[in-house]
């Protein structure tokens, strides 16, 4: 990963911010560190799938 970080922002909703803040201290990280978890997790589980299709259409 590069030393160099880009800024993101977004707008949710109240309910959905608390069950980030809720999820994030259950297991122990920041809002931040458990974001980007996630970030990670959809974006290996999206390459897996892809990498899936494309096996099974050869």
């Amino acid at each position: 990963m590069s030393d160099k970080l880009t800024r993101m922002s977004i707008d949710i909703a109240p309910k959905e911010h608390k069950k980030i803040k809720m999820r994030a201290a259950k297991e122990g990280l920041s809002i931040r560190a458990f974001v980007i978890d996630c970030i990670h997790d959809k974006i290996d589980a999206s390459s897996c799938e892809k990498e899936t299709k494309k096996k099974k259409s050869t």
